[in-house]
């Protein structure tokens, strides 16, 4: 009886040893072993997916493009090497280049075109407004835009914002596109006002996006405007203001906002 139970258990182990799925490694569209695949450090091993299939476990990543596998140094061998630095430079302009032509294309005004006037509700006070005949310093931002809650921390654009912001024909509105009410109101009225003061103070909402949509693509982020008391685009920027340079050509362009130069 013992020897039959020992029987039974060793069959059992040895279906399920055929019913587990095998596993593939993948770096990028190479294959790799399971000893190559877990030799390569956890920091290298960017976009980690796993997908199981039933019949068929892959687990797949890619490497930074700081490095590279190689396959023909070294016959019937894969290595993992770390580009020159002036390969990296070159793919780092490469993809700047490429990024600067795609955000390009997806804006629809540009610098001299006349701005729609935009009505809007600021959430923290319930207060209506609207653009026109203001110089309006006009920032689309969202929760899972990093950049954007990088530029909106109080020593970047609220510190320009704030040398105009007591003025009458200055508003400074913060938009964000990816909240409902309930979640920006706890918002403006939480740790929002703890972190980021000035921009809880002015934010408004554009849920279905369809003022972002009168500028750029909609969810193009982060996406700063400056307009003109004359309702003209004086500055308008893709990407985060958060160098000395950047926010110095923001202030000269509010400036020249104001004064319809």
């Amino acid at each position: 009886m013992k020897q039959l139970i020992i029987l039974l258990s060793a069959a059992v182990i040895s279906i399920g040893a055929l019913a587990a799925p095998p596993t593939h490694y993948f770096i990028g569209r190479q294959e790799v072993s399971e000893a190559f695949w877990r030799a390569v450090p956890d920091s290298l091993k960017i976009e980690h997916c796993y997908f199981d299939q039933d019949t068929l476990v892959i687990e797949q990543c890619r490497l930074p493009f700081t490095h590279s596998l190689d396959t023909a140094s070294q016959p019937d061998t894969i290595l993992i090497r770390q580009r020159p630095q002036a390969e990296i430079d070159e793919i780092i302009a490469a993809y700047a280049k490429a990024k600067q032509h795609v955000d390009s294309s997806a804006i629809k005004l540009n610098v001299g075109d006349k701005a729609p006037d935009l009505s809007l509700n600021i959430i923290s006070t319930g207060r209506q407004i609207n653009t026109r005949e203001h110089c309006c310093l006009i920032t689309f931002w969202a929760f899972w835009c990093g950049n954007c809650l990088k530029e909106l921390q109080e020593e970047y654009l609220p510190t320009v914002a704030r040398r105009y912001i007591d003025r009458n024909d200055f508003l400074f509105i913060p938009i964000c596109i990816d909240a409902d009410m309930q979640r920006i109101e706890e918002f403006v009225h939480g740790h929002g006002a703890q972190q980021w003061p000035t921009m809880s103070a002015h934010t408004s909402l554009d849920t279905d996006r369809s003022l972002n949509a009168l500028f750029a693509t909609p969810g193009l982020m982060p996406l700063n405007i400056v307009i003109g008391k004359d309702g003209t685009i004086r500055m308008l920027h893709c990407g985060s203001i958060t160098s000395p340079e950047q926010l110095a050509q923001l202030s000269e362009a509010i400036e020249t906002g104001l004064s319809n130069n």
